[in-house]
């Protein structure tokens, strides 16, 4: 079971300051470096890019110096195996970088939050944070977190999203979709995907399909009438969509 022995979020640290533990820690220690740090690892000693994050094992040293003033995430825990670490796609003992490191500090905070808090669940609670913090570490390493989006977009993706669900019989494209948010199709395909992890042609097409269902189930329409009402030019290609999505045609789901 994990075991947080101890845990800062957005540390200050004050210039000239060393950590130099030859034998190492006696738990696992995780480190998020916000600024750029010295480190020796192996006999080979650097300087770390901005955002460095390391996990190491127990009692594998660890040395690091800045003669700046600079900030860090860590944590201090136990409880779990090297194996499981690995399993993740995580290294051990090795510096790596994640292309986004926001949520770093964030589920740092949380934890620690839930760690000086006496709530229900707490402990389990912190394994999922925990989890959770591995996770994206894994994802964002190997470029697999989506993309931040800014928030001027935010309100405009979902009011156009908004209006394609409520005018589902409309023909709705990505150029009229991008052109609606002052956007190139290609970075309006990749900003939607990103904020709803879904293309906006398959969210739509799921749309269909799922009002498609009701329709089937509580009405007596036709299918054809069923297809024109979602926007569908030839009843044709709605069922090929509707069995693609759902695995049966519309009459075998209406009948089931």
């Amino acid at each position: 079971m994990l075991k947080i022995v101890a845990i800062r979020h957005s540390y200050p640290e004050g210039a000239n300051f060393t950590i130099n533990r030859t034998r190492g820690h006696e738990n696992y220690t995780f480190l998020h470096f916000v600024q750029p740090v010295k480190m020796l690892i192996k006999g080979e000693t650097f300087v770390t890019q901005p955002h460095a994050c390391i996990i190491y094992e127990p009692r594998f040293p660890q040395y690091f110096h800045s003669e700046q003033p600079f900030e860090h995430d860590w944590i201090h825990f136990d409880g779990i195996s090297s194996e499981k670490i690995v399993s993740l796609g995580l290294p051990l003992n090795e510096v790596f970088y994640p292309s986004q490191h926001e949520f770093i500090t964030q589920l740092t905070r949380e934890m620690q939050i839930e760690q000086n808090a006496e709530n229900t669940n707490k402990q389990r609670m912190i394994e999922c944070i925990f989890d959770e913090l591995l996770i994206k570490l894994q994802r964002s390493a190997f470029g697999q977190i989506p993309e931040p989006i800014p928030v001027s977009l935010v309100s405009a993706l979902r009011a156009v999203r908004e209006k394609m669900f409520l005018s589902l019989n409309q023909k709705h494209t990505v150029k009229s979709m991008a052109d609606g948010v002052g956007l190139s199709e290609s970075r309006f395909f990749s900003v939607y995907k990103s904020f709803f992890g879904i293309s906006p042609m398959d969210d739509l097409i799921n749309a269909r399909i799922d009002l498609a269902k009701n329709l089937l189930l509580g009405s007596d329409k036709k299918i054809y009438a069923i297809a024109q009402e979602l926007g569908y030019a030839e009843v044709t290609h709605f069922i090929r969509q509707f069995k693609k999505r759902t695995g049966i045609s519309p009459s075998k789901y209406r009948k089931s």
